[in-house]
């Protein structure tokens, strides 16, 4: 089995899309879509279903997606083991206040497969983590999407922010199922200075003619949580999977706040640590 066929198929998988997962693989979509097809021929299945517009995983794809990464990451293994001269040390950007349990499951299993190497994080704005990753001293960045747009560098989709009412136990609004931006109006409210989407929500309210009553500002999401579990004030935090319990997230009913956080590198980085970390 040709293991350029297995990556074409983790691409497609995961772009599920001919054109993109092409680019990704730096080939033609010609060469791609024949490598697709020379696959599910020695495999005798049908991984994708495939019309004009939409491909999708089918059931046999499926099964071989967990498949496929043991045998990419056994083979990263191989090729780690010769070639020692490469660097043990993989250089991660990461903006601040990201949420860590939709990054720390990468990052152990990263550790899982790669023991012997270090994992070196970097915290930092939006804007720094561009000017590093572009200087080339970080290995990758997980920033916001479209932090970086140069031509040079990839992205892949990691998880989706979005940003809620956050009040304690007790609040008024707690037992709310939903709020609306017009509740924020004049509403004690704890701003977040490093919120990636800090020019799109207070721009909106703006629009809106509702008065925002900032009765702190912090750019640490842990401060922010823990002032407001004290009752201190409100704040726009994104839920995380482990939410503290004296924290409700109550989610807009007129306004949606989102953006995607992203893995961007420069697509001339050879790593094959960098690879395996991506692959993940």
């Amino acid at each position: 089995m040709n293991l350029q066929f297995i990556r074409y198929f983790l691409a497609l998988e995961q772009t599920q899309n001919f054109s993109q997962a092409a680019q990704k693989m730096n080939v033609v979509q010609s060469t791609f879509s024949a490598g697709i097809k020379k696959l599910e021929e020695q495999l005798d299945c049908q991984l994708f279903y495939r019309d004009k517009r939409n491909v999708r995983t089918t059931p046999e794809g499926q099964r071989l997606v967990p498949m496929a990464k043991q045998l990419m990451a056994a083979w990263h293994n191989i090729e780690l083991t010769y070639h020692q001269h490469q660097s043990k040390e993989l250089t991660v950007g990461l903006l601040k206040n990201v949420l860590m349990d939709a990054v720390l499951p990468r990052l152990n299993k990263f550790k899982e497969q790669y023991p012997s190497h270090r994992i070196k994080i970097v915290e930092g704005s939006a804007e720094q983590l561009k000017q590093q990753l572009k200087r080339g001293e970080l290995d990758c960045a997980i920033a916001k999407e479209f932090t970086i747009t140069d031509q040079a560098f990839n992205s892949c989709f990691l998880y989706q922010e979005k940003l809620m009412l956050t009040v304690p136990q007790g609040h008024e609004l707690a037992t709310r199922q939903s709020v609306s931006i017009k509740q924020l109006h004049n509403l004690p409210l704890i701003t977040r200075a490093a919120c990636s989407l800090y020019t799109e929500v207070y721009g909106t309210l703006t629009q809106h003619n509702i008065e925002i009553n900032a009765v702190f500002s912090s750019e640490n999401d842990e401060v922010v949580k823990g002032l407001v579990a004290s009752g201190v004030g409100c704040a726009l935090l994104s839920k995380p999977a482990n939410a503290d319990p004296a924290l409700v997230f109550i989610p807009f009913n007129d306004a949606e706040f989102v953006s995607n956080i992203v893995i961007s590198w420069h697509q001339d980085n050879q790593k094959k640590n960098l690879e395996g970390f991506l692959r993940l």
